[in-house]
């Protein structure tokens, strides 16, 4: 009987153990778990704010695009003869157009 009792008191032991260290692992799994849905959740939130700066930046260089083009072209429609060619215009001006070989540097 006694023999039954320390048998009995050891599977028992083993047994709470091995239980123990199961309960113990799993609370650190999911502790572990949270963080690396914490650490995911705040990568997504840092590349959502990239992007939304970015787009910022490319309207803002759009806008600019857009302005200087519209300030080139009204410069064109003010400055030049529209009925004249560009090379009509540089001889009135007696400004002589670069050789085509000088263009290609």
């Amino acid at each position: 009987m006694t023999i039954a009792i320390i048998i009995s008191f050891k599977i028992g032991l083993v047994a709470g153990l091995l239980i123990g260290f199961f309960r113990w692992k799993r609370n650190n799994g999911d502790k572990h778990y949270q963080k690396l849905e914490q650490e995911f959740e705040d990568y997504k939130k840092n590349v959502g704010s990239h992007f939304d700066q970015s787009s910022t930046l490319f309207k803002g260089i759009t806008e600019q695009y857009v302005e200087l083009y519209n300030h080139i072209s009204k410069g064109s429609v003010d400055l030049c003869d529209p009925t004249k060619d560009g090379e009509a215009q540089l001889e009135q001006l007696e400004i002589k157009p670069l050789p085509k070989e000088d263009l290609r540097r």
